[in-house]
């Protein structure tokens, strides 16, 4: 028997059998037990329940404009091509209403899976969780956890690199580090501040929150309009930590602009691969996360997410690779 011959025989939408069998929250208890009971009784007569699968997984990114971004999906295509999956892909543009929508719909859709990376601030991170408690088909998160939320998910270990950045300048004898993030009620900025303030901490560096620099991780006009004071000819911090590549490219433009000399002037290193800039002359020390196994990680859970085959919350953790450049 189907999902939908059941549905029919208790009088509820697909999704909500769905959400059911997922034991997902949000349904009432009169309606839960009928469907339990119906799938017992089911059971008791040896007749299987079919789930409908469509081999399609819903991937939700915040922009494919970002490099980042983009390189995750093309990974996600290459690490599904024999699988027989189909990947649904929504770029919502950084735009948390539409993350929500988007989720909203694909409850309702039919789909195996959903992968999510959400955009939403810590300020807003209610609301995802709200649609996420309810959302009827498996999901995981990818790369960004929702703060004080336990979903299954696979992340990159955002403090342990900023803490092995860090501590990579200060073994270099720097103790005057600046660092600059993202929103400052992004969750990504809130770990890596926390890698940068354990490393000067266990090394015995003051904390000085001055050296702690608020910017964007995506909008180079809103960085650069960040760090014009920061950085200028006459007065520049000496050591530079970039939270992404975003950051790291208009830190590159603010100093040739100043005529500062990059690692000589000012030292900057970087979150994130800068392979990139290798054939421009510039060797940026970095810590990488490696995408490959953050992809195949992702799509494993998911898969024993829809196969059912796991019991407890998972959260895995890859850690980034420091890569010494200088």
């Amino acid at each position: 028997m189907t999902l939908e011959e059941i549905a029919k025989l208790c009088n509820v939408s697909t999704s909500t059998v769905s959400r059911v069998l997922n034991n997902k929250k949000g349904i009432s208890e009169k309606t839960r037990k009928n469907i339990l009971d119906l799938v017992k009784d089911l059971e008791k007569q040896e007749i299987p329940i079919l789930k409908k699968t469509t081999k399609t997984i819903a991937f939700i990114v915040p922009s494919l404009s970002n490099y980042f971004f983009s390189t995750l999906l093309k990974k996600i295509l290459i690490e599904v091509e024999n699988k027989n999956i189909d990947i649904l892909v929504f770029d919502i543009n950084d735009d948390i209403e539409r993350e929500i929508e988007v989720i909203k719909n694909l409850s309702n859709k039919n789909i195996d899976g959903m992968i999510l990376i959400s955009s939403s601030r810590n300020d807003e991170k209610f609301k995802i969780k709200k649609e996420l408690l309810t959302f009827a088909h498996p999901f995981i998160l990818m790369d960004r956890k929702l703060k004080d939320a336990s979903f299954d998910g696979v992340y990159v270990d955002n403090i342990r690199g900023v803490f092995a950045l860090t501590e990579y300048l200060i073994k270099k004898g720097k103790k005057d580090i600046t660092i600059i993030t993202g929103d400052k009620n992004s969750n990504i900025s809130t770990e890596r501040i926390e890698g940068y303030k354990e490393a000067l901490y266990m090394n015995g560096i003051e904390i000085s929150n001055g050296h702690i620099v608020f910017a964007d991780f995506y909008d180079s006009h809103k960085i650069e309009k960040s760090l014009k004071s920061v950085i200028t000819e006459k007065n520049y911090p000496k050591t530079l930590i970039c939270c992404n590549n975003i950051i790291l490219q208009t830190v590159i433009k603010l100093i040739m602009q100043n005529n500062l000399r990059i690692n000589k002037d000012i030292t900057v290193v970087s979150f994130d691969n800068t392979d990139f800039l290798d054939n421009l002359g510039f060797k940026i020390s970095c810590v990488s996360p490696d995408l490959d196994t953050l992809v195949s990680q992702s799509i494993n859970l998911i898969l024993e997410n829809i196969l059912n085959k796991k019991n407890t919350t998972r959260q895995i953790d890859i850690i980034p690779e420091l890569v010494e450049k200088n």
